[in-house]
C-alpha cells in the first residue's frame, strides 16, 4: 500500500474516519513505544509512516525510517534534518529533541489525514515558512471536522512543548473517539452520541472536499538539511491550554463499568462537558482485539 503520503492523494474520498482513526491509534501507539524506550524518532512524516493490509483487509500503520532516530534531548550540531512542515518550531531554534518534538509532527499528520493535503503544498519550504511556523502558522482544517480532533491536534502542535500531549495521552484519546464512533461508548450515551455523529457528518463532507494538488518536485517532500538562523521564539496563533488527564473518583458508565478496571478510567478535565469522551481502557482493548477493523498495538 507504500507510504500514507502516497496513499492519501489516491485513496482520500475512500476514506472515512473510522479508518483515518485507525491510522493515527496505530501511528501513535508505535510512538509511544519509541518514547518508552527512551528514544525520539526526530523525523516523523507522512512519508515515514507506512501501510499494509491484515487478513481481513484492514489498514496497518507502521513508523519507518529510524535512520534518525536518537536519544531524548540529544542535540544535533549539524543542524536540522526533516521536512520543514513537520518539524517542531523549538527544534528550527536549535532546542533539543524531545518526545514533545515528535508529538508536533504528529499533529501535523493529524491535520494531512483530516484534509488529504501535504502541510503548505502551495508555498516554498523556505526560511519564510519557518519563521511563519515559528510566529504561530499551523495547518488549516475544514470546518466540517469535529471539534474534539481539531482542539486534539492544536494541542500537539502547541508552541509550548510542555502543553503538548504524550505519545500515550494521544493514544488514549484517539481510542475514545473511535470507540464513541464505532460502539457509541462514552462517558454517558448523550456525549457518546454527540461525539458519533459528529464524525459521521465530516464523513458525508469527504466527496465534496477538493485534495488535488498541483505537480511538484517529490524532493519537495523528502527529508533534507535546515539550517535558518536568528528565528523568532515560537508562538502560538491559537489560544491554547494543556491536556489534563487524571484518574476519575468515580465510574463513568454503569453499564460497562467493572471494578477491576476502575483505575483504567482517564478523563481529559481540559474539554468542555459536552466535548468529552473517555474510556475504560480494558473495555477498549477487549473490543479493539475483536474488532473487524482492529490491528491496534495498544492492544498487546
Amino acid at each position: 500500500m507504500g507510504n500514507l503520503r502516497n496513499y492519501l492523494t489516491s485513496n482520500f474520498r475512500k476514506l472515512y474516519w473510522k479508518n483515518k482513526l485507525k491510522i493515527l491509534i496505530d501511528i501513535s501507539a508505535y510512538l509511544n513505544q519509541i518514547h518508552t524506550a527512551g528514544y525520539v524518532h526526530a523525523d516523523l512524516h507522512s512519508g515515514n509512516i507506512l501501510l499494509s493490509q491484515d487478513i481481513s483487509g484492514g489498514i496497518i500503520s507502521y513508523i519507518a525510517d529510524l535512520g534518525l532516530s536518537r536519544k531524548i534531548e540529544e542535540s544535533d550540531s549539524e543542524g536540522v534534518y526533516g521536512v520543514l512542515p513537520y518539524v517542531a518550531p523549538e527544534v528550527l531554534n536549535k532546542q533539543p529533541y524531545t518526545t514533545a518534538t515528535d508529538v508536533y509532527s504528529f499533529g501535523v499528520i493529524m491535520a494531512e489525514i483530516s484534509t488529504g493535503k501535504p502541510p503548505y503544498y502551495d508555498i516554498d519550504y523556505d526560511v519564510n515558512l519557518a519563521i511563519k511556523i515559528c510566529k504561530g502558522l499551523r495547518p488549516e482544517f475544514d470546518k466540517s471536522i469535529p471539534k474534539c480532533y481539531i482542539q486534539l491536534a492544536n494541542r500537539c502542535m502547541d508552541a509550548n512543548p510542555s502543553c503538548r500531549p504524550t505519545a500515550s495521552d494521544i493514544n488514549c484519546k484517539l481510542i475514545s473517539f473511535w470507540c464513541c464512533m464505532i460502539f457509541n461508548y462514552g462517558e454517558t450515551a448523550k456525549e457518546a452520541l454527540v461525539r458519533k455523529k459528529a464524525f459521521e457528518s465530516a464523513d458525508l463532507i469527504i466527496p465534496t472536499l477538493i485534495t488535488t494538488i498541483p505537480n511538484y518536485s517529490q524532493t519537495k517532500f523528502s527529508s533534507k538539511l535546515l539550517n535558518f538562523p536568528n528565528l523568532s521564539n515560537p508562538l502560538n496563533s491559537f489560544a491554547s491550554k494543556p491536556l489534563n488527564f487524571q484518574i476519575l473518583s468515580n465510574p463513568l458508565n454503569s453499564s460497562f463499568y467493572d471494578p477491576t478496571l476502575q483505575n483504567c478510567f482517564i478523563s481529559n478535565n481540559a474539554d468542555n462537558a459536552d466535548d468529552q469522551c473517555d474510556d475504560n481502557s480494558g473495555w477498549i482493548k477487549t473490543k479493539l482485539i475483536f474488532s473487524p477493523f482492529s490491528h491496534c498495538t495498544f492492544c498487546y
